[in-house]
């Protein structure tokens, strides 16, 4: 039996949580320990404490970085997150290496985790990139840009590779670790992971990327009573702060539509006003299973694991995206013809031509065309089959480190 420490520094909780879950679970059926590194605790805890799963607090950085350009490279989420300031990044790096020393795994599965690959170079433990794509940039120099849609040229892209390398190399002298000659080799493992397809890669620039396919969303959850009627039915999966949702139910009934609205953790309030003739709202996890026999198309914020389940049964997709990640899911599914993108507003006015596109994802028989197209390409997918290639890694990256 070997330890296996899963960690995440970045992302939502949820997402990375949702990810770490079915491989922690796969890993101990196949006799090894595996051991949690979670970002928020007390999160991680009321989602997989039931599986009996051993979790402890990663060191995160704390402090607001200010002055600093929009995002428009994984560098830019590096500086924000430790690598502009070398005593914030010491000490980060310095509690990762001696948690490592401590409990002392045979491999390292790191996802959206810059610090701990960066704290961990050297010390003749393998470790796993693992991730869904968007925390595992392709490793160019320079890092390629996320807004890749965008070809405005971005002037400050090698000022902060040059400043993030530089704190990093700094660091680097006080922990005795190598100096790097680029960011890219800064994140350089031993293993890449990548739960996903080429085609919904959020960085289609990427070459030789090492894919093991999809991890669906979760299939736990309680049945919820689908509004009836002969009208087109959608599912929408949203977070409760959305600034969409009140619009999108007015929307919805525009557009003559019955729809599920999955909002996790609204609070009954918040259920009671979003719940209208033909929309129920549910304010816990849908069972994927149900929301796939039930809905014709669906509308989501980008969050991957839904949007893969969502399109691999073959249902055209209205992303509302609101932060980059989403973004970038949701200029590659357009760019493929199985859904739309809108910007998310919370004003009245949108509430026409947010009815209008719902409308066009029903009339237009082409994008329900595509995304059924989409997912007979890919029939083979499934949970297992994913795990199996990720396993297999582990296996050999573990078997190489002691041969």
């Amino acid at each position: 039996m070997a330890r296996v420490l899963l960690a995440s520094e970045l992302g939502t909780a949820d997402s990375l949580l949702r990810r770490a879950l079915p491989l922690a679970l796969a890993l101990r059926d196949f006799g090894h320990e595996p051991l949690l590194m979670v970002t928020d605790l007390p999160k991680a805890e009321a989602l997989l404490g039931e599986h009996g799963l051993r979790l402890l607090q990663c060191p995160l950085w704390r402090s607001r970085v200010s002055g600093l350009p929009p995002v428009h490279t994984y560098t830019d989420l590096m500086l924000r997150c430790g690598f502009a300031q070398a005593q914030g990044l010491r000490s980060l790096a310095r509690a990762w290496r001696d948690l490592v020393e401590l409990l002392r795994p045979a491999l390292l599965v790191l996802d959206h985790a810059p610090v701990a690959l960066f704290a961990t170079r050297a010390m003749r433990l393998p470790r796993l990139r693992y991730g869904d794509g968007f925390g595992c940039p392709p490793l160019t120099t320079p890092m390629p840009s996320m807004t890749w849609w965008d070809d405005t040229p971005e002037p400050f892209d090698t000022i902060g590779e040059r400043n993030a390398l530089h704190v990093a190399n700094q660091v680097a002298v006080d922990l005795n670790l190598p100096a790097a000659r680029s960011i890219a080799e800064l994140l350089r493992a031993e293993g890449e992971a990548l739960c996903t397809l080429p085609e919904l890669d959020p960085y289609p620039q990427r070459q030789g990327g090492q894919y093991c396919g999809v991890l669906r969303a979760s299939t736990e959850g309680v049945d919820t009573p689908w509004p009836g009627g002969e009208s087109a039915s959608c599912f929408v999966a949203l977070g409760r702060k959305h600034p969409c949702l009140a619009t999108l139910v007015d929307a919805l009934q525009a557009a003559g539509l019955r729809a599920v609205l999955q909002v996790p953790g609204c609070t009954p309030e918040q259920a009671q006003a979003l719940t209208a003739q033909g929309i129920v709202v549910a304010r816990t996890p849908v069972p994927v299973a149900q929301v796939l026999r039930h809905c014709s198309h669906a509308v989501v914020d980008g969050h991957p694991a839904i949007a893969q389940a969502l399109l691999l049964a073959g249902k055209p997709l209205l992303i509302l995206p609101t932060m980059l990640e989403q973004r970038m899911l949701a200029q590659r599914v357009r760019d493929l013809g199985l859904g739309l993108m809108a910007e998310a507003s919370s004003s009245p006015d949108g509430v026409a031509e947010l009815a209008k596109t719902l409308r066009r994802l029903i009339d237009e028989p082409g994008w329900t065309e595509a995304a059924q197209d989409f997912a007979g390409r890919h029939a083979e997918q499934s949970d297992r089959r994913t795990l199996a290639l990720v396993l297999a890694q582990c296996d050999d990256l573990m078997a190489a480190a002691l041969g």
